[in-house]
């Protein structure tokens, strides 16, 4: 049987974990989401078909919902979802489902795996050490993820409440998420290096005499915030002093090669 896994990744923790699930299960064809968001229907003819996402809000990034509502998945395919998180569940699982029963589909397998959080508008980043504990911890969990999907196995999520208190800020984020990017600014620590504007998943940002301009089209993946090598992009004062995170074990050449 073949298997699939779509990701969605900003500074590499849903890719980390996809990559390793593959090796795990014997091989699977990792396939970016953001190469798909052109497309208005992707068809997919896999027997194990999967969705790797980061949790953002309690929910689904826009660029993972999009992809939900237009992939279609053979109605006798096992279909499973993995989401990276900082800690709380939330209703990632419950939309994917919501949208798979609608095309006669339903989620067969949902996993959370807890990943160091990138989100640096609100957290605080771990240090080196901290981040390395919680991603062993993470493989365990992957290896136990990785064993129910080689078995096909259902794996259901009970409510979660977390996502339910959520759903108000999470609509809220949806609707404004592509122009967040309006509040980034860059500083005199800038060398045009170019690394934002290659590891943006989704293109969004062009250089402009040098220095990081956004389009309007943003994620909130973070990835050109965590990623500067001189943290010369910012949220205002939010950003600032806060340290930044890559997953460890995924180098700056990968997430290169995700962008559109």
């Amino acid at each position: 049987m073949k298997t699939c896994i779509y990701y969605f990744t900003g500074t590499g923790n849903s890719y980390f974990v996809a990559k390793k699930l593959a090796r795990n299960i014997g091989g699977a064809e990792l396939i970016p989401i953001t190469k798909l968001a052109e497309k208005e229907e992707v068809n997919c003819s896999y027997d194990n078909v999967g969705v790797a996402f980061p949790l953002y809000y309690g929910g689904l990034p826009e660029i993972v919902l999009k992809f939900i509502k237009k992939v279609n998945i053979k109605r006798d395919s096992y279909t499973f979802a993995i989401c990276t998180r900082g800690a709380s569940s939330g209703q990632a699982m419950a939309q994917i489902d919501k949208i798979f029963k609608k095309k006669g589909n339903r989620l067969n397998g949902s996993f959370y795996i807890t990943m160091p959080d990138n989100y640096v508008k609100v957290f605080q980043m771990k240090s080196g050490e901290e981040t390395k504990e919680i991603i062993r911890d993470a493989n365990r969990d992957i290896l136990e993820m990785s064993k129910a999907v080689s078995k096909r196995k259902d794996v259901r999520r009970s409510f979660s409440f977390y996502g339910f208190i959520m759903k108000p800020f999470y609509r809220n984020f949806i609707k404004k998420v592509g122009h967040s990017d309006k509040n980034f600014e860059v500083n005199e620590n800038c060398i045009s290096c170019k690394i934002c504007e290659r590891i943006c998943p989704v293109g969004n940002i062009n250089l402009i005499d040098g220095k990081p301009s956004w389009s309007g089209n943003c994620q909130q993946c973070m990835a050109c915030i965590q990623l500067c090598p001189n943290e010369a992009i910012q949220i205002g004062e939010k950003t600032k002093n806060k340290g930044r995170y890559k997953n460890p074990y995924v180098t700056i050449e990968e997430l290169e090669e995700m962008g559109e």
